[in-house]
């Protein structure tokens, strides 16, 4: 178990690291060269660990938020919130960037977020979201499913144990069949990821055209989008992580856009 900790670890590391470095590479060659690194105002929202503030330090002054503050390394010059982003404490028109890094599909009140995200940054902010893709939720297929088994299996392996050690079993048929039959149909159907927990929903979801769609259609012009990587799930690092040249075999993008 520890061997399989340390790869899904260094897996996620790698990736992480990767992904931000030419997320960066990105947002350097649009920023307005006459603005001073010190008077550029960045916000991540939904910062974690912490880990992607110290790359967007490259580009200026950087604040991290997220619901709880869950920082575990050192974050430099960086400042931390804790916050929700349907609901800041920040100034009205602060921010020349803000950033997420696939935390999209994880927040309930989009429509909030986004009203919310319009009034902390200002009419020059660069809006730079980098969510995953339908290609991503196919990849995770085998990650789900594996662990899938081997929840059946070990459920299976203490109920027979339990039987075992027990003299007489009294079986009640209805609840055995419906509770088999309840854990075989869990088994066959994939799930989704983030709040679209139905894997059907959340494959059109994470479709590029539907991002572009549930962004324009709240107030922003997605004025560049940038393949990332091809990776699956760090739980089960069984994909290579490959830089993406095309659409059609990346698991995550990046949306850089503005107020519209």
């Amino acid at each position: 178990m520890k061997n399989i900790y340390f790869s899904q670890y260094k897996h996620r590391k790698a990736k992480r690291e990767l992904e931000m470095n030419l997320i960066i590479s990105h947002l350097k060659g649009l920023i307005d060269n006459k603005k001073d690194k010190e008077n550029i105002n960045i916000l991540e929202f939904g910062s974690g660990d912490g880990f992607q503030l110290a790359f967007l330090g490259k580009l200026g002054r950087v604040v991290g938020s997220d619901l709880e503050n869950k920082i575990s390394i050192n974050i430099g010059s960086s400042k931390f919130v804790k916050c929700s982003i349907t609901k800041t404490p920040f100034n009205n028109n602060f921010f020349d960037i803000i950033f997420s890094n696939h935390v999209m599909e994880h927040i309930e009140d989009l429509d909030q977020a986004f009203i919310e995200l319009k009034r902390i940054g200002n009419n020059q902010s660069l809006y730079a979201f980098s969510v995953p893709t339908n290609v991503w939720l196919l990849a995770s297929l085998p990650a789900q499913y594996f662990f899938k088994i081997k929840s059946f299996l070990l459920k299976f392996i203490f109920i027979f144990n339990k039987k075992k050690g027990q003299k007489r079993v009294k079986f009640d048929s209805s609840k055995g069949v419906n509770s088999s039959l309840s854990n075989a149909f869990s088994l066959l159907l994939p799930k989704g990821h983030g709040v679209v927990s139905n894997f059907s929903d959340c494959y059109n979801f994470f479709k590029l055209r539907a991002w572009r769609k549930l962004f324009e259609e709240n107030g922003f012009n997605v004025d560049h989008v940038f393949p990332l990587f091809f990776y699956g799930p760090s739980e089960l690092p069984i994909f290579p992580i490959v830089r993406s040249k095309s659409f059609f075999c990346c698991s995550s993008v990046l949306f850089v856009m503005s107020k519209s």
